[in-house]
């Protein structure tokens, strides 16, 4: 409950500043996706994706301790 609390606290955060900047905020389920390839699916659901113009941003917000599974998720 404590990780979704501070979660939710910094998404809120990023996406006013996001928004200050004027760009359009997209949030978590309004991001989900699935690619399929030939032998997998690769699915996923960005926290924030902002948006002016033809330019997006993709953000994940991470709270807690860093893991090199974070680098691989975002890296994807």
């Amino acid at each position: 409950t404590e990780w979704q609390l501070q979660h939710t606290e910094l998404l809120n955060k990023v996406r006013g500043q996001i928004e200050t900047e004027g760009k359009t905020v997209f949030t978590e389920n309004q991001n989900s996706f699935n690619l399929r390839g030939r032998t997998a699916v690769l699915g996923g659901k960005p926290d924030l994706i902002g948006v002016s113009g033809a330019t997006g941003t993709i953000l994940d917000a991470k709270t807690g301790q860093p893991s090199p599974s974070h680098h691989v998720q975002v890296l994807l």
